[in-house]
């Protein structure tokens, strides 16, 4: 299965969900297609495990908080910032019901909504070369996890 964020192989009952790339992709746009991609996995017989790797990139996404400062100065509401802690709310509740183990294999940076997914698996593994870090924190704000 190709998506354009990442891509889903699944050999010997492992499905494999790899990053294709270290650049921080808009959360509504990942979240869609992990939803996707974690429902026809949840459905797939053959399928007893799930594998999420940062194939040596990261587990990153934004919810773009340069934009939603600028839609606030502009005197909109925060709908987008709401929108995008309800997409991490979707795929990490879709991940703990998923009735299959989720492993998380990190070897870079976990940082933004990415964290949150990391901490949503089953098992994490993480290797010398991974660092996690809630850039939250560093604009005044709660982790969105």
């Amino acid at each position: 299965m190709n998506y354009e964020y990442f891509d889903c192989d699944i050999d010997d009952g492992v499905a494999t969900i790899s990053s294709l790339g270290p650049s921080a992709p808009q959360l509504q746009d990942i979240g869609d297609e992990l939803v996707d991609v974690l429902l026809r996995l949840q459905e797939d017989r053959a399928v007893r495990v799930i594998l999420l790797s940062d194939a040596g990139g990261a587990f990153d996404a934004t919810m773009g908080l340069q934009s939603a400062a600028e839609d606030r100065t502009r005197g909109e509401g925060m709908e987008n910032m709401a929108a995008g802690l309800d997409t991490v709310r979707r795929v990490v509740t879709l991940m703990q019901e998923l009735g299959k183990p989720v492993v998380a294999a990190v070897s870079g940076d976990v940082r933004d909504a990415g964290f949150g997914l990391v901490m949503a698996a089953d098992i994490c593994m993480a290797c010398a070369t991974a660092t996690f870090t809630l850039q939250d924190m560093r604009h005044g704000l709660l982790p969105d996890w």
